[in-house]
């Protein structure tokens, strides 16, 4: 489903396909799909969104399909009702994302926790 996106994003920024599932009785989720091969599902932390896979999809396409998807509230992804944020919740509209958008199965799952850009100290590890 093509929507309008809820934020104007440069298209040399973000230059994908942008997709839109609804899910039942669920706000519109957004997602970009990619490439074709073994598919990566590319989760990202809190917070975070799609965008910040951009480069990731644009160098595996080739060979691998990559679905990056902005959870509800985040990136380009309809914001849902308070209550509806709860672990339970997130976890059966995981399952039903990955089988609307074909991806049951992926081959692997990717998920950014988040990290700084920040020089590490002298020692540190990563």
């Amino acid at each position: 489903m093509e929507e309008a996106m809820l934020v104007d994003v440069p298209r040399e920024l973000f230059d994908m396909r942008h997709r839109f599932i609804r899910l039942a009785g669920e706000p519109p989720v957004h997602y970009v799909d990619e490439g074709q091969g073994p598919t990566l599902l590319l989760l990202h932390g809190n917070p975070g969104w799609s965008f910040q896979y951009r480069n990731v999809i644009h160098a595996l396409r080739a060979q691998y399909r990559c679905v990056a998807l902005d959870y509800p509230g985040f990136g380009l992804s309809a914001s849902p009702l308070p209550a509806m944020v709860h672990a339970a919740r997130a976890q059966r509209r995981g399952r039903a994302f990955r089988r609307r958008a074909g991806v049951a199965r992926p081959n692997a799952r990717c998920a950014r926790l988040g990290w700084s850009d920040r020089p590490r100290p002298r020692g540190a590890t990563p």
